[in-house]
Protein backbone atom coordinates (compact mmCIF):
# COMPACT_ATOMS: atom_id res chain seq x y z
CA UNK A 1 0.00 0.00 0.00
CA UNK A 2 1.40 3.03 -0.82
CA UNK A 3 2.35 6.00 1.55
CA UNK A 4 0.02 8.90 1.20
CA UNK A 5 0.95 12.71 2.06
CA UNK A 6 -0.26 13.12 5.61
CA UNK A 7 -0.73 9.72 6.34
CA UNK A 8 -1.83 9.36 10.00
CA UNK A 9 -2.74 5.99 10.07
CA UNK A 10 -2.51 3.92 13.31
CA UNK A 11 0.00 1.87 11.52
CA UNK A 12 2.35 4.78 11.28
CA UNK A 13 1.50 6.25 14.48
CA UNK A 14 2.30 2.99 16.30
CA UNK A 15 5.48 2.17 14.65
CA UNK A 16 7.08 5.88 15.67
CA UNK A 17 5.55 4.82 19.44
CA UNK A 18 7.15 2.12 19.67
CA UNK A 19 10.82 3.29 18.93
CA UNK A 20 9.99 6.23 21.37
CA UNK A 21 8.20 4.62 24.13
CA UNK A 22 8.19 0.68 23.54
CA UNK A 23 4.28 0.61 23.64
CA UNK A 24 1.66 1.38 21.11
CA UNK A 25 0.67 4.78 20.30
CA UNK A 26 -2.73 4.79 22.32
CA UNK A 27 -0.72 3.71 25.15
CA UNK A 28 1.78 6.86 25.48
CA UNK A 29 1.42 9.73 27.10
CA UNK A 30 -1.03 12.58 25.60
CA UNK A 31 1.96 14.87 25.05
CA UNK A 32 3.80 12.03 23.04
CA UNK A 33 0.93 11.72 20.92
CA UNK A 34 0.68 14.99 20.36
CA UNK A 35 3.63 15.51 19.65
CA UNK A 36 3.58 12.36 16.96
CA UNK A 37 0.40 13.61 15.54
CA UNK A 38 2.13 16.87 15.18
CA UNK A 39 5.44 15.68 13.31
CA UNK A 40 4.22 13.78 11.47
CA UNK A 41 2.49 16.37 9.65
CA UNK A 42 5.33 18.64 9.58
CA UNK A 43 7.95 15.50 8.14
CA UNK A 44 5.59 14.76 5.23
CA UNK A 45 5.93 18.23 4.02
CA UNK A 46 9.31 17.91 4.06
CA UNK A 47 8.87 14.32 2.31
CA UNK A 48 6.39 16.23 -0.46
CA UNK A 49 9.07 18.21 -1.72
CA UNK A 50 11.17 15.46 -2.36
CA UNK A 51 8.63 13.56 -3.89
CA UNK A 52 8.01 16.55 -6.17
CA UNK A 53 11.42 16.85 -7.32
CA UNK A 54 11.59 12.86 -8.10
CA UNK A 55 8.60 13.73 -9.97
CA UNK A 56 9.81 16.22 -12.25
CA UNK A 57 12.94 14.62 -13.16
CA UNK A 58 11.39 11.11 -13.67
CA UNK A 59 7.64 12.14 -15.43
CA UNK A 60 7.02 8.53 -16.27
CA UNK A 61 4.54 7.89 -13.72
CA UNK A 62 4.30 3.97 -14.52
CA UNK A 63 8.11 3.66 -13.95
CA UNK A 64 9.34 6.69 -11.59
CA UNK A 65 9.65 6.17 -8.16
CA UNK A 66 7.35 8.67 -7.17
CA UNK A 67 4.36 10.59 -8.68
CA UNK A 68 2.38 13.76 -8.26
CA UNK A 69 -1.51 14.02 -9.31
CA UNK A 70 -3.55 17.11 -8.72
CA UNK A 71 -4.60 15.94 -5.06
CA UNK A 72 -1.93 14.22 -3.14
CA UNK A 73 1.49 13.17 -3.89
CA UNK A 74 2.47 9.57 -3.40
CA UNK A 75 5.73 7.57 -2.89
CA UNK A 76 6.01 3.73 -2.59
CA UNK A 77 6.18 1.54 0.32
CA UNK A 78 9.91 1.46 0.73
CA UNK A 79 9.94 5.41 1.39
CA UNK A 80 7.49 4.31 4.65
CA UNK A 81 11.10 3.64 6.77
CA UNK A 82 12.14 7.30 6.07
CA UNK A 83 8.94 8.37 7.13
CA UNK A 84 8.84 6.94 9.94
CA UNK A 85 12.94 8.02 10.78
CA UNK A 86 12.10 11.71 10.17
CA UNK A 87 9.06 11.49 12.28
CA UNK A 88 10.82 10.19 15.22
CA UNK A 89 13.66 12.69 14.94
CA UNK A 90 11.85 15.36 15.10
CA UNK A 91 9.94 13.81 18.05
CA UNK A 92 12.79 12.64 20.03
CA UNK A 93 14.08 16.06 19.80
CA UNK A 94 11.61 17.18 22.28
CA UNK A 95 10.98 13.93 24.59
CA UNK A 96 14.34 11.90 24.32
CA UNK A 97 17.90 12.39 26.00
CA UNK A 98 20.57 14.31 24.24
CA UNK A 99 22.73 11.37 24.09
CA UNK A 100 20.05 9.22 21.92
CA UNK A 101 19.21 12.16 19.39
CA UNK A 102 22.84 10.64 17.65
CA UNK A 103 21.06 7.53 16.72
CA UNK A 104 18.08 9.19 15.44
CA UNK A 105 19.85 11.03 13.18
CA UNK A 106 21.96 7.97 11.71
CA UNK A 107 19.01 6.21 11.63
CA UNK A 108 17.29 8.93 9.43
CA UNK A 109 20.09 9.63 7.19
CA UNK A 110 20.38 5.62 6.87
CA UNK A 111 16.85 5.11 5.42
CA UNK A 112 16.65 8.54 3.57
CA UNK A 113 19.77 7.46 1.43
CA UNK A 114 17.87 3.99 1.38
CA UNK A 115 14.79 5.49 -0.27
CA UNK A 116 16.49 7.84 -2.36
CA UNK A 117 18.29 4.72 -3.79
CA UNK A 118 15.37 4.05 -5.91
CA UNK A 119 15.78 7.14 -7.78
CA UNK A 120 19.21 5.30 -9.00
CA UNK A 121 17.41 2.21 -10.00
CA UNK A 122 15.26 3.92 -12.59
CA UNK A 123 16.04 6.68 -15.19
CA UNK A 124 14.20 10.02 -15.77
CA UNK A 125 12.12 9.26 -19.10
CA UNK A 126 12.35 5.30 -19.74
CA UNK A 127 12.59 1.99 -17.37
CA UNK A 128 16.09 0.56 -18.35
CA UNK A 129 14.92 -2.58 -19.90
CA UNK A 130 18.10 -2.94 -21.48
CA UNK A 131 22.09 -3.69 -20.93
CA UNK A 132 22.95 -0.63 -23.22
CA UNK A 133 21.29 2.18 -21.69
CA UNK A 134 25.13 2.79 -19.67
CA UNK A 135 26.34 3.95 -23.59
CA UNK A 136 23.46 6.18 -24.93
CA UNK A 137 24.43 9.91 -24.81
CA UNK A 138 21.77 12.41 -25.21
CA UNK A 139 20.83 15.00 -23.09
CA UNK A 140 18.18 12.78 -21.32
CA UNK A 141 21.03 10.95 -20.69
CA UNK A 142 23.51 12.87 -19.14
CA UNK A 143 20.51 13.93 -16.71
CA UNK A 144 20.45 10.51 -15.45
CA UNK A 145 23.71 9.91 -15.20
CA UNK A 146 24.43 13.25 -13.06
CA UNK A 147 21.70 12.71 -10.70
CA UNK A 148 22.45 9.00 -10.07
CA UNK A 149 25.48 10.42 -8.74
CA UNK A 150 24.50 13.35 -7.08
CA UNK A 151 21.66 11.52 -5.47
CA UNK A 152 24.26 9.53 -3.50
CA UNK A 153 25.81 12.13 -1.73
CA UNK A 154 25.92 12.02 1.13
CA UNK A 155 23.71 14.57 2.14
CA UNK A 156 22.45 14.24 -1.39
CA UNK A 157 22.24 16.60 -3.73
CA UNK A 158 19.18 17.42 -5.24
CA UNK A 159 19.91 19.73 -8.70
CA UNK A 160 17.26 21.39 -10.80
CA UNK A 161 17.23 20.06 -14.26
CA UNK A 162 17.65 23.33 -16.16
CA UNK A 163 21.17 23.66 -13.19
CA UNK A 164 22.09 19.99 -15.04
CA UNK A 165 21.07 21.31 -18.41
CA UNK A 166 23.53 24.58 -17.66
CA UNK A 167 26.61 22.60 -16.29
CA UNK A 168 26.19 20.77 -20.04
CA UNK A 169 26.19 23.72 -21.78
CA UNK A 170 29.37 24.57 -20.05
CA UNK A 171 31.09 21.23 -20.47
CA UNK A 172 30.15 21.05 -24.14
CA UNK A 173 31.49 24.94 -24.58
CA UNK A 174 34.91 24.27 -23.02
CA UNK A 175 35.27 21.18 -24.94
CA UNK A 176 34.56 22.26 -28.14
CA UNK A 177 36.43 25.46 -27.79
CA UNK A 178 39.85 23.50 -25.69
CA UNK A 179 41.40 22.75 -29.00
CA UNK A 180 40.50 23.09 -32.99
CA UNK A 181 39.87 19.51 -32.88
CA UNK A 182 40.20 17.29 -35.99
CA UNK A 183 36.84 16.49 -36.25
CA UNK A 184 35.74 20.84 -36.11
CA UNK A 185 37.21 20.89 -39.08
CA UNK A 186 36.38 21.08 -42.94
CA UNK A 187 37.35 21.09 -46.57
CA UNK A 188 35.47 24.56 -47.97
CA UNK A 189 35.39 26.61 -50.94
CA UNK A 190 34.99 30.25 -50.17
CA UNK A 191 33.22 31.51 -53.94
CA UNK A 192 34.07 35.21 -54.12
CA UNK A 193 31.64 36.70 -56.70
CA UNK A 194 31.94 40.21 -57.80
CA UNK A 195 29.23 42.55 -58.24
CA UNK A 196 30.24 46.20 -60.19
CA UNK A 197 27.91 49.14 -60.45
CA UNK A 198 27.84 52.35 -62.52
CA UNK A 199 25.23 55.43 -62.82
CA UNK A 200 24.20 55.43 -58.76
CA UNK A 201 22.47 58.54 -57.83
CA UNK A 202 23.93 59.48 -54.35
CA UNK A 203 21.47 61.04 -51.54
CA UNK A 204 23.20 62.55 -49.10
CA UNK A 205 20.03 63.10 -46.26
CA UNK A 206 19.53 58.93 -46.54
CA UNK A 207 22.77 58.03 -47.42
CA UNK A 208 21.69 55.97 -50.13
CA UNK A 209 22.77 54.88 -53.62
CA UNK A 210 19.72 54.14 -56.27
CA UNK A 211 19.29 53.42 -59.38
CA UNK A 212 21.26 50.72 -59.47
CA UNK A 213 20.95 47.32 -61.23
CA UNK A 214 21.95 43.86 -60.59
CA UNK A 215 21.98 44.46 -57.00
CA UNK A 216 21.43 40.94 -54.81
CA UNK A 217 18.24 40.81 -52.58
CA UNK A 218 20.30 40.53 -49.58
CA UNK A 219 23.90 42.30 -49.39
CA UNK A 220 25.09 40.82 -45.90
CA UNK A 221 25.20 43.67 -43.26
CA UNK A 222 28.77 45.07 -42.55
CA UNK A 223 29.61 43.83 -47.01
CA UNK A 224 32.57 46.14 -48.13
CA UNK A 225 31.72 48.74 -50.59
CA UNK A 226 34.16 50.29 -52.67
CA UNK A 227 33.44 54.10 -54.28
CA UNK A 228 35.93 54.45 -57.17
CA UNK A 229 34.36 57.65 -58.82
CA UNK A 230 31.52 60.23 -58.43
CA UNK A 231 30.49 63.43 -59.86
CA UNK A 232 29.72 65.92 -57.13
CA UNK A 233 28.75 69.69 -58.20
CA UNK A 234 31.06 71.19 -55.31
CA UNK A 235 32.16 68.33 -53.30
CA UNK A 236 35.15 66.18 -53.14
CA UNK A 237 34.51 62.08 -54.12
CA UNK A 238 36.31 59.82 -51.47
CA UNK A 239 36.89 56.85 -52.90
CA UNK A 240 37.68 54.18 -50.11
CA UNK A 241 35.85 51.37 -48.43
CA UNK A 242 32.36 52.08 -46.65
CA UNK A 243 30.40 49.60 -45.21
CA UNK A 244 26.63 48.20 -45.76
CA UNK A 245 23.41 48.78 -43.45
CA UNK A 246 20.63 47.84 -45.76
CA UNK A 247 19.84 47.19 -49.47
CA UNK A 248 17.18 46.79 -51.84
CA UNK A 249 17.60 45.29 -55.48
CA UNK A 250 18.23 48.56 -56.86
CA UNK A 251 19.70 50.45 -53.79
CA UNK A 252 22.46 50.36 -51.19
CA UNK A 253 22.19 51.90 -47.52
CA UNK A 254 26.06 53.11 -46.71
CA UNK A 255 27.22 53.93 -43.35
CA UNK A 256 29.07 56.97 -44.30
CA UNK A 257 28.88 59.80 -46.96
CA UNK A 258 31.02 59.34 -49.67
CA UNK A 259 31.62 63.43 -50.21
CA UNK A 260 34.05 64.81 -48.49
CA UNK A 261 31.26 68.14 -47.81
CA UNK A 262 27.99 66.16 -47.65
CA UNK A 263 26.26 66.39 -50.53
CA UNK A 264 24.40 64.55 -53.30
CA UNK A 265 26.38 63.03 -56.40
CA UNK A 266 25.70 61.32 -59.47
CA UNK A 267 27.68 58.88 -62.18
CA UNK A 268 28.44 57.05 -58.94
CA UNK A 269 30.25 53.85 -60.03
CA UNK A 270 32.27 51.43 -57.47
CA UNK A 271 31.78 47.51 -56.53
CA UNK A 272 31.38 45.18 -53.77
CA UNK A 273 32.23 41.51 -53.25
CA UNK A 274 30.16 38.80 -51.11
CA UNK A 275 31.43 35.26 -50.41
CA UNK A 276 29.84 32.25 -49.73
CA UNK A 277 31.26 29.23 -48.27
CA UNK A 278 30.55 25.92 -49.73
CA UNK A 279 31.32 22.47 -48.10
CA UNK A 280 29.59 22.42 -44.27
CA UNK A 281 26.46 21.07 -43.59
CA UNK A 282 23.20 23.13 -42.98
CA UNK A 283 23.90 22.96 -39.00
CA UNK A 284 27.15 24.31 -39.19
CA UNK A 285 28.99 27.69 -39.03
CA UNK A 286 32.24 29.23 -40.38
CA UNK A 287 34.51 29.34 -37.11
CA UNK A 288 37.95 30.68 -38.58
CA UNK A 289 40.64 29.24 -41.13
CA UNK A 290 42.61 25.69 -40.21
CA UNK A 291 45.21 26.74 -43.02
CA UNK A 292 47.45 29.86 -43.84
CA UNK A 293 47.11 29.84 -47.50
CA UNK A 294 43.86 29.56 -49.96
CA UNK A 295 44.30 28.70 -53.30
CA UNK A 296 41.87 30.55 -55.89
CA UNK A 297 40.87 30.56 -59.83
CA UNK A 298 39.40 33.32 -61.18
CA UNK A 299 36.42 33.46 -63.87
CA UNK A 300 38.86 33.74 -66.70
CA UNK A 301 41.16 31.29 -64.98
CA UNK A 302 43.29 33.13 -63.29
CA UNK A 303 45.42 30.76 -60.75
CA UNK A 304 46.07 32.37 -57.54
CA UNK A 305 47.30 31.98 -54.27
CA UNK A 306 46.67 33.82 -51.13
CA UNK A 307 48.20 34.25 -47.53
CA UNK A 308 46.61 34.82 -44.38
CA UNK A 309 47.48 38.32 -42.70
CA UNK A 310 47.64 39.56 -39.11
CA UNK A 311 45.67 42.67 -38.60
CA UNK A 312 48.78 44.90 -38.20
CA UNK A 313 50.70 43.24 -41.45
CA UNK A 314 47.33 43.47 -43.68
CA UNK A 315 46.54 47.24 -42.47
CA UNK A 316 49.91 48.06 -43.75
CA UNK A 317 49.78 46.79 -47.04
CA UNK A 318 46.59 48.41 -47.76
CA UNK A 319 47.67 51.72 -46.43
CA UNK A 320 50.50 51.85 -49.34
CA UNK A 321 47.83 52.17 -52.44
CA UNK A 322 44.33 52.95 -52.48
CA UNK A 323 41.82 50.51 -54.30
CA UNK A 324 44.33 48.13 -55.59
CA UNK A 325 42.65 45.85 -57.70
CA UNK A 326 43.79 42.56 -59.10
CA UNK A 327 44.37 38.93 -58.38
CA UNK A 328 44.42 38.78 -54.04
CA UNK A 329 47.79 37.96 -52.35
CA UNK A 330 46.61 38.47 -48.86
CA UNK A 331 43.19 38.16 -46.71
CA UNK A 332 42.58 38.61 -43.49
CA UNK A 333 38.96 37.59 -41.66
CA UNK A 334 37.09 39.96 -39.24
CA UNK A 335 34.28 38.80 -37.21
CA UNK A 336 31.17 41.27 -37.54
CA UNK A 337 28.57 39.63 -35.82
CA UNK A 338 27.73 36.58 -33.35
CA UNK A 339 28.37 33.74 -36.36
CA UNK A 340 29.10 35.83 -39.61
CA UNK A 341 32.23 37.24 -40.59
CA UNK A 342 33.91 39.41 -43.18
CA UNK A 343 36.64 38.30 -45.43
CA UNK A 344 38.93 40.70 -46.52
CA UNK A 345 41.26 40.53 -49.54
CA UNK A 346 44.39 42.53 -50.90
CA UNK A 347 44.35 43.41 -53.93
CA UNK A 348 40.70 43.56 -53.56
CA UNK A 349 39.33 40.73 -56.16
CA UNK A 350 39.16 42.61 -60.19
CA UNK A 351 36.89 39.40 -61.00
CA UNK A 352 34.84 36.59 -58.99
CA UNK A 353 37.42 33.75 -57.48
CA UNK A 354 36.71 30.38 -55.77
CA UNK A 355 39.38 29.58 -53.25
CA UNK A 356 39.76 26.14 -51.83
CA UNK A 357 41.10 25.88 -48.10
CA UNK A 358 40.33 24.55 -44.64
CA UNK A 359 37.85 25.87 -42.11
CA UNK A 360 36.84 25.25 -38.61
CA UNK A 361 33.38 25.21 -37.60
CA UNK A 362 31.53 26.95 -35.02
CA UNK A 363 30.45 25.41 -32.15
CA UNK A 364 26.93 23.71 -32.78
CA UNK A 365 23.96 25.10 -30.93
CA UNK A 366 22.83 23.61 -27.72
CA UNK A 367 20.27 20.05 -28.17
CA UNK A 368 16.86 21.42 -28.23
CA UNK A 369 15.37 18.43 -26.60
CA UNK A 370 15.83 15.49 -24.36
CA UNK A 371 16.78 13.37 -26.59
CA UNK A 372 19.76 15.72 -28.49
CA UNK A 373 22.96 14.19 -29.23
CA UNK A 374 26.26 15.34 -29.52
CA UNK A 375 26.87 14.50 -33.13
CA UNK A 376 29.93 16.84 -34.13
CA UNK A 377 32.13 15.17 -31.13
CA UNK A 378 34.08 12.80 -32.08
CA UNK A 379 32.94 9.13 -30.07
CA UNK A 380 36.02 9.28 -27.61
CA UNK A 381 34.31 12.36 -26.49
CA UNK A 382 30.73 11.12 -25.49
CA UNK A 383 31.64 9.53 -22.03
CA UNK A 384 33.88 12.76 -21.13
CA UNK A 385 30.92 15.14 -21.61
CA UNK A 386 29.08 13.44 -18.86
CA UNK A 387 32.05 13.36 -16.55
CA UNK A 388 32.81 17.16 -17.32
CA UNK A 389 28.87 17.58 -16.95
CA UNK A 390 28.81 15.96 -13.12
CA UNK A 391 32.12 17.74 -12.62
CA UNK A 392 30.81 21.41 -13.35
CA UNK A 393 27.81 20.51 -11.66
CA UNK A 394 28.83 19.95 -8.39
CA UNK A 395 30.89 22.41 -8.54
CA UNK A 396 28.50 24.83 -9.52
CA UNK A 397 26.79 23.52 -6.40
CA UNK A 398 29.22 23.91 -4.12
CA UNK A 399 30.16 20.25 -3.61
CA UNK A 400 33.83 20.35 -5.70
CA UNK A 401 35.18 17.16 -6.39
CA UNK A 402 38.93 17.89 -6.83
CA UNK A 403 39.41 14.00 -7.79
CA UNK A 404 36.69 13.81 -10.27
CA UNK A 405 37.90 17.46 -12.28
CA UNK A 406 41.29 15.86 -12.46
CA UNK A 407 40.29 12.48 -13.86
CA UNK A 408 38.40 14.36 -16.46
CA UNK A 409 40.95 16.98 -17.02
CA UNK A 410 43.49 13.50 -17.50
CA UNK A 411 40.86 12.06 -20.03
CA UNK A 412 40.56 14.87 -22.03
CA UNK A 413 44.76 15.68 -22.25
CA UNK A 414 44.37 12.11 -23.71
CA UNK A 415 42.95 12.68 -26.73
CA UNK A 416 44.89 15.54 -27.27
CA UNK A 417 47.42 13.83 -29.52
CA UNK A 418 44.98 11.88 -31.39
CA UNK A 419 42.63 14.88 -32.19
CA UNK A 420 44.48 18.02 -32.03
CA UNK A 421 45.68 19.44 -35.33
CA UNK A 422 49.13 18.31 -35.28
CA UNK A 423 50.53 20.97 -37.52
CA UNK A 424 51.96 19.59 -41.08
CA UNK A 425 51.80 17.07 -43.10
CA UNK A 426 54.81 15.11 -41.88
CA UNK A 427 53.36 14.83 -38.74
CA UNK A 428 50.95 12.99 -40.24
CA UNK A 429 52.68 10.14 -42.00
CA UNK A 430 55.30 9.92 -39.11
CA UNK A 431 54.99 8.41 -35.33
CA UNK A 432 54.09 10.89 -32.87
CA UNK A 433 56.85 11.41 -30.18
CA UNK A 434 53.83 11.63 -27.59
CA UNK A 435 56.20 10.87 -24.54
CA UNK A 436 59.58 12.41 -25.70
CA UNK A 437 61.05 8.72 -26.05
CA UNK A 438 61.03 8.13 -30.22
CA UNK A 439 65.23 8.00 -29.92
CA UNK A 440 65.38 5.63 -27.60
CA UNK A 441 63.22 3.20 -29.29
CA UNK A 442 66.55 1.50 -31.68
CA UNK A 443 67.61 2.32 -35.02
CA UNK A 444 65.28 -0.27 -36.27
CA UNK A 445 62.43 2.03 -36.20
CA UNK A 446 62.45 3.61 -39.91
CA UNK A 447 60.67 7.39 -39.34
CA UNK A 448 58.37 8.31 -41.65
CA UNK A 449 58.57 5.42 -44.11
CA UNK A 450 57.71 1.61 -43.81
CA UNK A 451 59.40 -0.48 -41.64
Amino acid sequence: MALKVFDTSTAIRDKVAYRLQSTTYALAPAYVQALIAQEMTSAMITLEAQIQWFSFVSPNATTNPVSVSAATAVCPDSWEPYYVSEVCLRVALNTQADTRIPTYTKQRNDDRATAFEHFARLSTTYSPGTTTDAFVYTVQNVRTYCLNHVIRLRPALMPAIDSIDSALDEALTFLWNKSKWGFRRRQVTFRVTRTDFTAGVWTESTKVISGLTGIMATIPTGTRVYITAATSTDGTVLPDEYTVSANTTTTITLNNSIISNGTNATAVAGFYYTVDINGLETSETFDSFATAYLHGLGTDGTACQTRWSDGDAFAQLRSEETLREGAPTTFRSVQVGATSHSLLFWPLPDQSYQFRGEAVIRQPSAPSAASGTFSKFAAEFLPVIRRLTLARLMTNSGRHDENLHRQVTDEIETRLPGYQELGTADNHVEPLDVYGDIEDLGTGMNVGGII
